[in-house]
Order: structure tokens, then sequence, then C-alpha cells
């Protein structure tokens, strides 16, 4: 159990690390907005995934207005932010 946090870390490293050669790939093809389009859908999909797996639903209750806020930080920072 000790190896945890190493085996996640380094798994981490080689996911990120192969993200960005496909991303670099497929950025000399397509235009940028395809691509943020491509990663957003991506990332929607195992953020889902993985509150389904952890949590058994697809959206966590959240206090007040944090749900809004939290979707307005993820829409910027994967349209503005990577454009």
């Amino acid at each position: 159990m000790h190896l945890f946090g190493a085996t996640a870390a380094l798994t981490a490293a080689a996911l990120w690390a192969t993200a960005s050669l496909l991303f670099a790939r497929l950025g000399g093809r397509t235009g940028a907005l395809p691509l943020n389009v491509l990663k957003c859908v991506i990332g929607l999909a195992l953020s889902v995934l993985t509150l389904v797996l952890v949590d058994g639903q697809m959206w966590p209750e959240l206090p007040g207005s944090s749900g809004a806020w939290l979707l307005g930080s993820a829409l910027i920072g994967l349209t503005l932010g990577d454009t």
C-alpha cells in the first residue's frame, strides 16, 4: 500500500506524456477549435465516469452556487485558457 502514491504519480506522468504526444499529432492535422472541443468532450466523459465509479452518481450535491462556479470555471479554463 505504501507504493500507491508513487504508482499513481508515475501513471499520471505517463498518461500526461502520452496525451501530449497524441494532441501534438492531432494539432498538426486539425485546428485549435476542434481539438479543444475534443479535449472538453473527453474530459467531461472521464469526469462523469469517475464520479459514477467513486460516488455512485453523475453529479455530486454541491452547496449553494458552487456547481455554477465549478461549471463556469471549467468552461473558461478549457475554452479560453487552451485556445
